[in-house]
């Protein structure tokens, strides 16, 4: 139910501007699809497993 979005969040998005990086993002979509960039960083991304454990909190 979290991902339905309200009135308010409607009205908000039809008028605030968009920022530098969800310009840039979409031009970045229109070149490069995210699925085929995604596919070539996938082999190099660390798995879950592997790597430092956690720092336990106080």
């Amino acid at each position: 139910m979290a991902d339905q979005p309200t009135f308010a969040d409607l009205d908000y998005e039809r008028k605030r501007h968009k920022t530098r990086r969800e310009r840039f993002l979409e031009q970045l979509d229109s070149l490069v699809p995210r699925e085929r960039l995604v596919q070539r960083i996938r082999p190099h991304y660390p798995k879950a497993g592997r790597g430092r454990s956690r720092i336990p909190c106080r």
